[in-house]
């Protein structure tokens, strides 16, 4: 798919329809991913075996794009920054809620 990608033209488009089936999915490879790979002759995936599924003991395997560690680490700092705003967001309603809880203890003693 990505080699199609690479090649850009109508024909290339049309055999990634085919497969893909969606529209957007074809502009995605033509448009995001097959560019980063304009360099690259092949080997555009990793395969990482992690073993046998219990049960079926069926075979388990990661695969992943090459040059996605860019976008991943990316999206881990956003989530990151996500998880410590809310956080703190969290904190500040329970000191608030606490102080309150104190005021109204003071005032009914």
């Amino acid at each position: 798919m990505i080699t199609l990608g690479k090649k850009g033209d109508l024909h290339s488009r049309r055999q990634a329809l085919s497969f893909l089936m969606t529209g957007k999915s074809v502009e995605r490879l033509f448009d995001t991913v097959a560019p980063r790979y304009g360099d690259r002759q092949g080997g555009y995936l990793r395969i990482v075996r992690t073993g046998f599924q219990k049960g079926d003991g069926a075979e388990k395997a990661f695969i992943e794009l090459f040059g996605a560690e860019k976008q991943l680490d990316a999206k881990c700092q956003k989530r990151d920054e996500i998880k410590a705003k809310k956080r703190a967001d969290l904190e500040k309603q329970l000191e608030g809620s606490k102080t309150e809880e104190l005021k109204e203890k003071e005032e009914a003693a």
